[in-house]
């Protein structure tokens, strides 16, 4: 499948129909080799070969996730659910309701009854969460933001924690607090230390068996359900076919693509 090449690095002016994923697109040409932007049919995927993204994947209320992730006060968690019961834990780890080493989101039965928990610090809110409705909630020393509006700013803290954060629930000294564990969907879920994205779960299934679980799309992990049952997939997602795809490092001397 070729192209035009230049010592200077740039594709000859034209357009040419090539083939991504068995579907025709174009590529428009006159760029860079190095930014080469693909328009049309191309299917881009969150997830390797193997593995399925789908919408969310659901919780009846005995599933949850390990993440493996142990957080400290530079921990910044970022995680887009829907709730369909009250009185629940998103996420979650600590060692007490009073620990120092709390990170951690509730969601409550009403305004006030939501709590967002950084180290010390249980925060009350006087936001109403709707059950049944998408959110998008972050944690961090920078604060807890809800929908991307700041609700509550923490004073500076130092902790960090030996218990994992389960996805689904809360690990209350190294097991799931039964009676706080979630029931709904979740859409994303992403973790960064220092700054650095460490961890990000998309919601998945494995092709070979079927198990629905999260990719962790920094680490090539594939986290599945270490409770009972099974989780439920929504599903499966289809990338956009007009969204252009960004294709890096897409040519060599010899004109190929």
């Amino acid at each position: 499948m070729g192209f035009g090449y230049t010592e200077r690095g740039f594709v000859m002016p034209r357009q040419k129909t090539v083939t991504a994923s068995g579907n025709p697109v174009k590529l428009e040409a006159a760029k860079r080799l190095r930014q080469l932007t693909i328009y049309g049919n191309a299917v881009q995927s969150n997830l390797p070969s193997g593995y399925t993204e789908v919408g969310y994947i659901e919780s009846r209320g005995t599933q949850y996730i390990d993440t493996g992730v142990c957080p400290t006060n530079n921990t910044k968690v970022e995680v887009v659910f829907s709730s369909a019961q009250n009185s629940k834990f998103v996420y979650g780890s600590r060692t007490a309701t009073t620990s120092a080493d709390k990170h951690a989101l509730f969601f409550g039965s009403g305004a006030g009854s939501n709590y967002f928990q950084f180290g010390l610090d249980t925060a009350q809110t006087e936001i109403y969460m709707q059950l049944n409705t998408k959110y998008t909630v972050s944690i961090s020393q920078e604060g807890a933001y809800f929908d991307g509006e700041l609700k509550k700013s923490y004073d500076t803290q130092s902790f960090s924690s030996d218990l994992p954060l389960y996805l689904f629930g809360i690990n209350q000294s190294g097991a799931p607090e039964r009676a706080a564990e979630f029931v709904g969907k979740i859409y994303s879920f992403r973790v960064w230390e220092s700054g650095e994205l460490i961890q990000s779960l998309v919601p998945c299934k494995r092709d070979s068996d079927g198990a629905v679980g999260m990719y962790d799309t920094v680490t090539g992990a594939f986290l599945t359900n270490s409770g009972t049952g099974v989780f439920t997939a929504g599903a499966a997602v289809t990338p956009s076919p007009d969204a252009p795809v960004e294709v890096q490092l897409c040519g060599d001397r010899t004109g190929n693509l």
